[in-house]
């Protein structure tokens, strides 16, 4: 048989359902080859990056999945083999590293061997207690001479054609010299070769490790180096194996993006045309509606970066800005990146007339697509760019995707200071070591988090809209009410018979349900609206459905209604209410709330009423507690100043919010994020070191910042028929709660653990209504 016929007979991949023949050891290595060399084009203006090494490795990180045993059970002739294919690969460095310097070969054996697990999982390679149960003698011995021998010569012919194909950065690429056949198949009989290269790997690692540990600056090369390396490649053969064989491009030009937003020049307030010509950080202060993500995206064109991420705080939030960005430049362009992105995808399949079939199997396959690097634009949360410096598995995979990259932080503030610290030291290890451009935005920020960015980017650009964009968007009144939120309800009412559209906001679920039932028994002819976060996901994209559909922006036709909800109102819907009432609440939560009411400015001055009383919950919810307090009396001195329901004039509310971070305030944030900022720096950022990552980190990832969903048991039946035909559909009835609230209620003995695939079961009403409501009486539960 001629060669080709016996790389044929190599496989790389199992046969695909219904088909008999896997894929080949060289389609699939020619396959991960262009698409590193994609995307190495994609960033030819990173010369520092080992492309050389990554070409090399790419072309042998497989090369061991040719023993017999491996290809017995890609046949499905064994049911496992006993060792690692990618220890057997570096049997092969011979092939590929003449003309390297050591380091370079370093980098290449480290890539190859830990293209799947991390060194430490590998370590028990190093030595052997028993030659005659040598576990490199016996990989050896199942590499075929004649197999061995085909891929040489496919080793010596194929790479050059698949640069001249590729044509990758002039100078970064360049064919390796094989050995000639009898040197190349000698270095295959001799295990102690291969075990000599697996302890000059641990030596180097384990230098590394001393020089992190000293804090020694040179160790940075080695990490840059490794990031690169490790990242590039698991990022090509993880999209080669997923079938995919060319990656869209980014759009940096601006005119293009003024044309899809639907703008010229002249119709730009300043701020956005400042941030358009802003090359490096920014931070752009400027009223709600009044075109920050058109800035953003104009000071993203600007920086002409490879990727771009979009970071937002919430789930509602980040799946609008998707639509908004795959209208904008197209669904090929844009991915989708948070814990619950498959379902919100499944959801959008689902309205284009899908089966659940194949609207599940396509969800999954973009949000896969979404975590391999494929998409130039990336709508996420920060707690997916945390996944780097918490080191979980792959984290070089992201780390080499940020680099270079530019990222817009919408709503920062919105974060609570012990994870914004962790988040900014994230922040400031992208851009002091991988390069990245940030650009932060909001209506307003926190004097300490002004002061800390400044201090993070000395040559921070502080945007900031003009005295004529706020005196457009003066669209409110303040009253600072007596009492309790919960005794407005002849107000509301009264309001609704006068034909507005009704804003309530309460600090707790228990709050807004109590408010909701209230106005329902008093409205019974007017749509009266509850959102919190204790709705399954099914019924709360109903309900937000429904309350665009009615309040949302833009709409000409307005019945009276009411909308009660809790904090997730703040950020997550773009709605245009007439009139708010609101608990007390730190000053950035209630201009959020304000936000949600005569948006765009339109009907002249709307009255936003804010109540001094609350219930003791809302100290726990807002830490410090102080800033409450704080609030209420920057707004109780502008009322003492102003009178009952002046105009709030949004050019002073930085003014405003920085009075409220001054004392007690200012020195509890400030302690706050500090101590966190130095414990994730000493604990994280110094001991961030490729090739291995922190699995015993997972879980505590997942504590802090994934939560954990609960099934009502009231939808026990209807989740178990879904879980099989309909798994997304299964998963869309769960509610997400906090770790304290899964502690209380497993300590009230209502919540069933999770078993065997069934997620936790709680004991507690639900309804489409009003949600999971867990303050009822605990005995009936029992």
């Amino acid at each position: 048989m001629d060669g080709r016929g016996l790389l044929s007979e190599i496989w790389a991949k199992s046969p695909q359902p219904g088909t008999s023949r896997g894929e080949s050891l060289t389609e699939h290595t020619e396959a991960v080859v262009r698409v590193l060399l994609t995307v190495a084009r994609l960033r030819e203006w990173l010369p520092q990056v080992p492309w050389q090494v990554l070409f090399r490795a790419a072309l042998i990180h497989d090369f061991g999945k040719i023993a017999t045993g491996f290809q017995q059970v890609l046949r499905g002739k064994a049911k496992r083999w006993p060792y690692r294919h990618e220890v057997l690969s570096l049997a092969f460095l011979p092939w590929v590293d003449d003309d390297l310097t050591e380091g370079e070969r370093f980098l290449l054996a480290a890539a190859v061997v830990t293209h799947h697990r991390d060194w430490p999982q590998l370590e028990e390679y190093l030595d052997v207690y028993d030659p005659e149960d040598d576990p490199l003698a016996e990989m050896l011995n199942q590499v075929p001479e004649d197999h061995a021998h085909a891929l040489w010569k496919w080793l010596r012919e194929r790479p050059r054609v698949l640069l001249w194909e590729m044509k990758p950065p002039q100078g970064a690429v360049s064919p390796s010299p094989v050995p000639p056949w009898d040197r190349a198949r000698q270095v295959l009989k001799r295990p102690e070769a291969l075990r000599d290269a697996l302890r000059r790997l641990d030596k180097v690692f384990r230098t590394q490790e001393d020089l992190l540990y000293q804090r020694a600056r040179e160790v940075w090369f080695w990490i840059h180096q490794g990031v690169w390396a490790r990242g590039y490649l698991l990022q090509a053969d993880h999209m080669a194996s997923a079938g995919i064989r060319r990656l869209p491009t980014a759009m940096h030009d601006r005119a293009r993006v003024l044309q899809k937003v639907g703008l010229s020049m002249q119709d730009l307030y300043a701020h956005q045309r400042t941030a358009g010509e802003v090359e490096g950080h920014a931070l752009l202060i400027a009223p709600t509606g009044s075109g920050k993500t058109e800035a953003a995206l104009l000071w993203a064109a600007r920086q002409k970066r490879p990727r771009l991420f979009y970071t937002l705080p919430y789930q509602a939030s980040m799946n609008a800005m998707y639509d908004r960005l795959a209208r904008l430049f197209g669904e090929e362009r844009v991915g989708l990146l948070h814990g619950r992105s498959t379902l919100a995808l499944y959801r959008r399949l689902m309205e284009h007339d899908e089966s659940p079939e194949t609207a599940t199997q396509r969800a999954r396959w973009l949000r896969n697509l979404a975590g391999l690097a494929y998409y130039p634009i990336r709508v996420l949360s920060p707690y997916q760019m945390l996944k780097a410096t918490f080191q979980l598995k792959g984290f070089e995979a992201l780390l080499a995707d940020f680099t270079e990259a530019a990222f817009v932080f919408d709503e920062i503030h919105a974060y609570e200071p012990a994870r914004l610290a962790m988040i900014l030291e994230t922040v400031a290890l992208l851009t002091r070591e991988f390069g990245a451009r940030f650009f932060f935005m909001s209506a307003t920020f926190p004097r300490p988090l002004i002061e800390h960015l400044q201090i993070l980017f000395p040559h921070l650009r502080l945007l900031r809209a003009d005295e004529a964009v706020y005196h457009r968007f003066r669209r409110h009144r303040l009253y600072l009410e007596e009492g309790d939120l919960l005794e407005a309800q002849k107000r509301i009412v009264q309001d609704v018979q006068q034909g507005k559209q009704v804003l309530v906001v309460a600090n707790t679920v228990a709050r807004a349900q109590q408010m909701w039932r209230d106005l329902k028994d008093a409205l019974p002819d007017t749509p009266v609206f509850l959102l919190h976060g204790r709705f399954t996901g099914r019924d709360r994209l109903r309900k937000e459905r429904a309350i665009l559909q009615a309040a949302g922006l833009g709409k000409t036709r307005r019945s009276p209604l009411v909308v009660v909800a809790t904090q997730v109102v703040e950020v997550s819907l773009n709605l245009d209410l007439d009139v708010l009432y609101t608990d007390p609440a730190p000053l950035e939560a209630l201009l959020q709330r304000f936000g949600r009411v005569n948006r765009k400015g339109g009907r002249g001055l709307a009255d936003v009423h804010v109540f001094r009383e609350s219930d003791k919950a809302s100290r726990f919810i807002y830490r410090p507690a102080e800033q409450i307090d704080q609030t209420l009396a920057v707004l109780e001195a502008q009322v003492h100043t102003q009178g009952q329901g002046f105009p709030i004039d949004e050019s002073r509310l930085q003014d405003w919010l920085d009075a409220v971070y001054t004392g007690s305030v200012r020195a509890a944030w400030i302690q706050v994020f500090e101590q966190q900022a130095e414990e994730f720096r000493e604990n994280f950022i110094h001991d961030l070191l490729p090739f291995r990552g922190n699995p015993g980190l997972a879980s505590e990832f997942d504590r802090l910042f994934d939560g954990l969903e609960v099934l009502p048991e009231s939808l026990f039946d209807e989740w178990e028929c879904l879980r099989e035909t309909r798994p997304l559909e299964a998963d869309a009835l769960l509610v997400p709660i906090s770790w304290g609230q899964y502690y209380m209620l497993r300590n009230q003995g209502r919540l069933l653990p999770a078993d065997q695939g069934i997620p936790p079961v709680v004991r507690a009403p639900y309804s489409p209504d009003q949600g999971l409501q867990w303050e009822v009486d605990a005995e009936e539960y029992r």
